[in-house]
């Protein structure tokens, strides 16, 4: 009994920060849409499905479309996510003329296929200085 409790204990202290995260795109706004640059505002929730608050220092992040990149933001926001809960945190993301061009190209050649998007990214938080890198 004794030997089952230590290597159940020894599983979860092997949670790595990122599989503690889950990051989704909760919501998209235009924002300015120029002729070289379009920019937008993006709402992107967090899930802390650790036991510890997460110390957010900053975050960069890309919107891939279909496959092909799209748009790229950073903050310097600093925020504190609480331990097994969540927070929404907006980001200004850029694109530029030829990333719309790519997703122009690419939904003309859907033909039919879902819609499919990846938002992936890098939060820098105190306890890791290199990031932790997230997936959906």
């Amino acid at each position: 009994m004794a030997a089952a409790l230590f290597m159940l204990s020894a599983c979860a202290g092997l949670m790595t920060d990122s599989d503690a995260l889950r990051v989704n795109l909760s919501g998209l706004q235009v924002l300015e849409v120029r002729l070289l640059e379009q920019r937008f505002l993006a709402d992107i929730r967090i899930q802390n499905r650790s036991w510890k608050p997460l110390d957010v220092e900053g975050f960069s992040f890309d919107l891939d479309l279909n496959g092909k990149k799209f748009v790229s933001g950073v903050s310097n926001r600093h925020v504190t996510i609480e331990a097994l809960s969540d927070a929404v945190l907006s980001v200004n993301l850029t694109g530029t003329l030829f990333g719309l061009i790519r997703q122009m190209q690419a939904f003309q050649n859907m033909e039919g296929k879902p819609f499919r998007y990846a938002f992936s990214g890098v939060l820098y938080t105190k306890n890791s200085p290199f990031g932790v890198t997230t997936h959906p």
